[in-house]
């Protein structure tokens, strides 16, 4: 089924902020000073916020009905938490922009798996889902893997961080797209 090449674009694309982040979050927060017990329980902030993010979307998805929109409004919460992280200097603003980003990618991704499996039934739900799931999560070596790189080609993280919004920009609006193709004659 070609609609499951097409749900790798923005799976893929969440998936490499999500791990490119997720990897490299506690060395962010520890380059600002932070001894290892801050960093650890700054670290965790975004994460219990990101739980509150993940059944809030859910909510008013059950509310709408509207499913791809919502994944694209994380994607795009994703991007600017990240955007933010690297571009503000108080450290306030810096953890906000960090939970905003995980809140972001988070709920997302929690929504993305609706859609798929809106679309399949059977046994081609079960070998589609695998299949975009093997696929979107190559993501896990090449998000971290691109922080790294840009990490030590620039000595900060910014280029890293920016280049990972621009996966979510591409998630954000291939979703989308998708949402309006796919799901154009249902509730997206």
């Amino acid at each position: 089924d070609k609609r499951i090449w097409i749900l790798m674009i923005p799976d893929f694309s969440i998936v490499i902020a999500l791990y490119g982040l997720n990897l490299w979050q506690p060395q962010m927060v520890k380059a600002l000073g932070y001894s290892n017990l801050e960093t650890g329980f700054i670290v965790a902030l975004p994460y219990l916020v990101a739980v509150g993010a993940v059944v809030a979307l859910g909510a008013s998805i059950g509310r709408s009905g509207e499913r791809a929109g919502h994944v694209a409004f994380g994607a795009f919460a994703g991007v600017a938490g990240m955007l933010g992280a690297v571009w503000f200097s108080s450290h306030a603003l810096i953890i906000l922009s960090l939970c905003i980003a995980c809140c972001g990618i988070y709920a997302a991704l929690a929504v993305f798996w609706t859609l798929p499996a809106s679309l399949l039934r059977g046994t081609a739900a079960a070998g589609g889902l695998a299949l975009l799931n093997s696929f979107s999560n190559l993501g896990g070596f090449f998000g971290p893997y691109l922080m790294g790189w840009a990490k030590q080609q620039t000595g900060n993280f910014t280029l890293g961080m920016t280049l990972l919004s621009g996966m979510l920009v591409l998630a954000g609006v291939s979703v989308l797209w998708i949402g309006r193709v796919f799901f154009s004659k249902v509730t997206a």
